[in-house]
């Protein structure tokens, strides 16, 4: 109702005429994502503007009717306690097993299922965002394990190359505390970066597809897994690559195509 109310009061109302841009704006925005196909988070920034605009149209109708007053505080009640069952799912103040089973119990018994649809269109147990934050610590812990097992000589060497950024991103944010190198990664603004100094002559591969890596390389070897029950990522191969087919710079424009 507040959205609502904001964005007819941003583009009808005389008062609201120097404000009238961002109801514009919202309903510009809107079409672009729909007609692109646009992911529905993407929008998410503008509806404090639409709330704030809501709230003062709300404001102004109850204080020219003071026998309404009591509308206010329950307005602000309804909102606080409608929205208590939906915090567990857009802030992590449950462990990850009890929302697991909170979501379970939504779902089951209030049939509140879309919140546990992934962008692979399929229900899981955990929110998308709260699974995607889980597993990252262990998965470069494993990293780390598998480099260590390595002769020295074999280390200063050695390249680690992610998979994707939430991979390469783990890394560059624990790898000070385990002792490993900055990594590689093709995917998103990583890409941009390129491989560095790496030459690729030896390299652990972290979350990438067997196949890919066979195209590169002559020995391709699986060295662990990193497991994760709830993550998004359950299970990440780490590989161990050698021979090098190409030096990874010359290999480097070929990745683009696994960019996004």
């Amino acid at each position: 109702p507040f959205v609502v109310a904001g964005l007819l009061y941003l583009l009808f109302s005389p008062q609201m005429r120097t404000y009238r841009v961002f109801g514009w704006f919202y309903l510009i925005t809107l079409a672009a994502l729909l007609l692109l196909s646009g992911k529905f988070y993407y929008l998410l920034p503008v509806y404090p503007v639409l709330f704030a605009a809501g709230a003062v149209f709300v404001e102004q109708r109850l204080a020219a009717r003071p026998r309404l007053a009591w509308i206010k505080p329950a307005v602000i009640g309804l909102v606080i306690l409608g929205n208590l069952p939906g915090i567990p799912y857009g802030l992590p103040i449950l462990r990850p097993s009890a929302m697991r089973d909170y979501g379970l119990y939504m779902a089951e018994r209030f049939q509140l299922r879309e919140p546990l649809r992934w962008e692979d269109g399929q229900l899981h147990a955990l929110p998308q965002d709260y699974a995607d934050m889980l597993g990252w610590k262990n998965q470069v812990a494993t990293v780390a394990e598998v480099y260590k097992d390595l002769a020295p000589e074999y280390r200063e060497k050695c390249t680690i190359w992610a998979a994707n950024y939430g991979e390469a991103g783990a890394i560059d944010f624990y790898r000070e505390e385990f002792g490993l190198p900055a990594p590689i990664c093709a995917h998103g603004s990583y890409y941009l970066w390129g491989p560095g100094q790496a030459t690729g002559e030896l390299v652990i591969a972290v979350g990438a597809e067997q196949r890919l890596l066979e195209r590169y390389f002559e020995r391709i070897q699986v060295m662990a897994l990193a497991t994760e029950d709830l993550a998004r990522e359950t299970i990440v191969p780490i590989y161990f690559c050698q021979n090098p087919k190409r030096p990874l710079a010359e290999i480097w424009p070929e990745l683009a195509e696994y960019r996004y």
